[in-house]
């Protein structure tokens, strides 16, 4: 099993992510109004395998929004992707050492 808090720390994932965070003109893939800072995981099934689908680039407000369960204000004409997100959100525990 990945230890999630030192691979997300390593090489492998600053490369396996480099990709994810040119995506979209680096802009997040979720409001399309900020930089993204953050490369969120839509599902843990693949940790340190991931695929480039199982990742996203988030600014950090969207990125908290995920994983507050869209509590907050968001912009509402993401507000479908983003409970998509929220309702696909795998619970990470399952998965991290």
């Amino acid at each position: 099993m990945v230890n999630y808090y030192a691979y997300i720390r390593s090489k492998e994932w600053y490369e396996r992510t480099a990709p994810v965070r040119k995506r979209n003109e680096g802009l997040c893939e979720v409001c399309n109004m900020r930089y993204g800072e953050d490369v969120h995981h839509r599902t843990y099934e693949r940790l340190g395998a991931e695929l480039p689908e199982d990742l996203l680039h988030v600014c950090r407000t969207c990125h908290a929004m995920i994983h507050r369960k869209g509590q907050g204000v968001i912009w509402k004409s993401r507000l479908p992707f983003l409970r998509e997100l929220i309702d696909e959100q795998a619970e990470p525990e399952e998965y991290f050492e």
